[in-house]
């Protein structure tokens, strides 16, 4: 540089240019621990190898790195290849993932490390920092495998020039937006693999349902048609006849189901809402009682209720679906006891917790069908509410999901668990009771 042109940087207080080469170790870390000390606002780190931030943290960098975010706030970034998890753990105290596909990781709230393919084994490495964006420091690893600072290095370059700091530091920039870039290509592969399965377990699922319905429409038509059959021949039998009306109606569910299903998947079931007594489901109560008795020589199954005092609790909802929903539990409690056991259906008000919630909603109605069969199988409850969801030889498992979405499609939840004394299982309906203007309600 002339010597007009120092005199002239001189005068306008401008650090003049300094590239310095330097060959000694204990200067280059003077050099290295000065800069990290005086960093007011940013500090990028390059470490080619995972041993050599090793390195650095026995010759008291990290530590360094730590004191100097903590007094001056100061953003760390640190690039690095994925560590050897084993090789970090022997000789260093900073936490790293064992999760290889760890993309960053922040050991500090403003020190944060992010991991890059790792550089061929022939190719020349250095550690490069770069302060503030106004200087950078270049230096030679010599011997990766040692773990003293001035043995492992060799020489460095130490440099303020503004072209060169601003070269290195958008070299780093662009490498941090590359490990971005491989993070989100990872997620995206990680997707579309999770979506392959999906598809494939959508597609065995589809296979085991037209295995099923083609079971179950074929056992009950079968017999329709036989028994029908036979009706010339024994006009006087009224057995024949209610075995070809079970399996007519268990046909007619069958095939109810599956549109049922069909219409919930394409988003077209349609509600048709009514305000009525809760109270009415009483009568669906007795249906039962009724069934139960005729069951009474394969199955001895007591059925007991609980209904609210109050009389004029009003449900505005598609009173045919939500039957359908509870009948599709108490369906499952009764075919889920072997041979003898009770089913307890308690109907009560729940009151709102928080009326800040939903000014519209007052309270709810509680549905709990609780049975003493023969529970829900660990396999079985975590996809309880799913299609095809079934241990049985005698249904299709969609009755769950319909009921499910039946009482979804209202605002409602449903759920399951196992009794705690184990036997059998409670599902409990939840729906919500809207306020309403007053409704004259006549008990006949």
């Amino acid at each position: 540089i002339p010597a007009e042109q120092k005199i002239q940087e001189i005068e306008a207080e401008i650090e003049p240019v300094r590239i310095e080469v330097v060959y000694d170790s204990s200067r280059t870390k003077n050099l290295y621990m000065n800069m990290i000390e005086n960093a007011s606002s940013e500090i990028m780190l390059f470490f080619p190898t995972p041993n050599a931030i090793i390195t650095q943290e026995k010759a008291g960098i990290i530590q360094l790195l730590k004191q100097v975010v903590k007094k001056h706030n100061v953003k760390v970034r640190i690039l690095m290849p994925y560590p050897s998890t084993i090789l970090i753990k022997q000789h260093s105290q900073i936490p790293f993932e064992e999760d290889s596909s760890l993309i960053g990781h922040n050991f500090d709230s403003l020190i944060t490390i992010r991991h890059i393919q790792p550089i061929v084994d022939s190719a020349p490495k250095s550690t490069i920092i770069v302060t503030d964006k106004k200087l950078s420091l270049v230096v030679e690893v010599k011997d990766d495998t040692k773990t003293i600072f001035e043995e492992a290095i060799g020489l460095s370059t130490y440099s303020n020039s503004k072209p060169g700091v601003l070269s290195y530091a958008a070299i780093f920039e662009n490498l941090w937006l590359e490990t971005e870039l491989y993070k989100h290509i990872r997620n995206v592969n990680e997707d579309l693999q999770k979506a392959n399965e999906l598809l494939k377990i959508n597609d065995r699922m589809q296979k085991e349902f037209i295995n099923i319905a083609a079971h179950e429409l074929r056992t009950p038509t079968q017999a329709i048609l036989a028994f029908a059959d036979l009706l010339p021949l024994y006009p006087d039998y009224k057995e024949l006849v209610e075995i070809i009306q079970r399996n007519a109606k268990r046909l007619q569910r069958l095939i109810k189901n599956i549109l049922d299903v069909t219409k919930i998947e394409s988003q077209q079931l349609v509600l048709r809402k009514e305000t009525f007594n809760v109270h009415d489901l009483i009568s669906l109560i007795v249906d039962y009682r009724q069934q139960l008795k005729k069951l009474n020589t394969v199955k001895k199954i007591k059925l007991s209720s609980q209904f609210p005092e109050e009389k004029n609790i009003f449900l505005n909802a598609d009173k045919e679906r939500i039957v359908e929903a509870i009948s599709s539990l108490m369906d499952n409690a009764i075919k889920f006891i072997e041979n003898e056991g009770s089913i307890y259906v308690n109907v009560k008000v729940e009151k709102k917790e928080n009326n800040n919630d939903d000014p519209v909603i007052n309270n709810y109605i509680l549905v709990k069908i609780k049975d003493t069969g023969i529970g829900i199988s660990d396999e079985i409850f975590p996809r309880l509410f799913t299609r095809f969801a079934s241990k049985s030889i005698n249904g299709t498992g969609l009755g769950l999901y319909i009921s499910k979405s039946i009482i979804e499609a209202h605002g409602g939840k449903i759920w399951a668990e196992n009794n705690k004394d184990g036997f059998g299982s409670t599902f409990t309906i939840r729906l919500p009771l809207k306020k309403n203007k007053k409704i004259n309600y006549n008990p006949n």
